[in-house]
């Protein structure tokens, strides 16, 4: 149980970290007019994935792991299955971490 908490809480600092500034998006306008946040956006709801780093929510955190409540759940199927596949790390960061969770 400590190990799911661990895991869970470490998990989603790490997705969080590549979270893009939303003020720096915000800033810059693409060449279609656009803000880099408004085409950041648009990408995300799209396909979960943009160029301009982790999909993250509007409380900048990742879509993936948008908690550590929400982290636990990622945890407690990846210590006790190899996962299902509905939410995994983006980040290499993460990817170690799921790596170690699962070991």
């Amino acid at each position: 149980m400590i190990g799911c908490i661990l895991f869970s809480a470490l998990m989603y600092h790490v997705e969080k970290l590549a979270c893009p500034g939303r003020q720096k998006l915000q800033g810059v306008y693409t060449s279609n007019g656009f803000t880099q946040l408004e085409e950041y956006d648009r990408q995300c709801r799209a396909t979960r994935s943009s160029d301009y780093g982790l999909c993250c929510n509007g409380n900048d955190a990742p879509l993936d792991f948008p908690s550590v409540i929400a982290t636990f759940w990622w945890s407690m199927v990846t210590m006790t299955t190899v996962g299902f596949g509905d939410v995994y790390p983006r980040t290499s960061a993460g990817k170690i971490i799921g790596a170690i969770t699962m070991l």
